[in-house]
């Protein structure tokens, strides 16, 4: 399955940059040691990156 990746943004132009990587069958069996039974489970890398490591991330605040 192909990667999913996403931004988030702020209003004050500071970014997170969000991307899943799904493991093959290949991978949960060989390097993750899942048994075949459980092979239907999906697993996923998750990586987060902050686009610029100086600047703090805004939410807004709610009212």
């Amino acid at each position: 399955m192909d990667p999913i990746k996403q931004t988030f943004s702020d209003n004050e132009g500071n970014h997170l940059l969000v991307a899943l990587y799904f493991c093959d069958d290949e991978y949960k069996q060989e390097s993750l040691k899942i048994p075949e039974e459980f092979s239907n489970v999906e697993i996923v890398d998750i990586d987060i990156t902050k686009a610029f490591i100086d600047k703090p991330i805004h939410f807004p605040m709610k009212d």
